[in-house]
């Protein structure tokens, strides 16, 4: 497995695994990992690789997963997350709120570029 699918499975599982925390049942996967959505739909509980065999156990409970391959252009808000300071004690980012530049990248990802002409 490349090390980006592996980072971006990694992080996957511990978004799923926060999203489970929080009581949600309904998830869909965006990744711009075709790699990492292709190993995880679906997800092997036989796969050689732990974080994959855990979203197969992830994906056994009362709750409805997808996964999509979306293209990087498309999804800035998390380029923005990800070029973000990480927290000194490694733990994930949760969002309550957020702020103004980030609510930009979402309405650009939902919406399209705006072209003024």
């Amino acid at each position: 497995m490349l090390l980006c699918s592996k980072l971006s499975i990694e992080g996957i599982l511990e978004g799923l695994q926060i999203a489970w925390q929080h009581g949600y049942e309904k998830i869909v996967v965006q990744s711009d990992s075709s790699a990492a959505v292709q190993l995880l739909s679906p997800p092997s509980a036989d796969s050689p690789f732990a974080f994959v065999r855990s979203i197969a156990m992830l994906m056994d409970r009362p709750w409805f997963i997808e996964f999509k391959t979306i293209c990087r252009e498309a999804n800035t808000a998390a380029d923005f997350i990800a070029k973000q300071p990480a927290p000194s004690d490694g733990s994930a980012f949760i969002f309550d709120s957020f702020s103004t530049p980030l609510l930009d990248f979402l309405h650009r990802d939902i919406h399209g570029p705006r072209t003024i002409v």
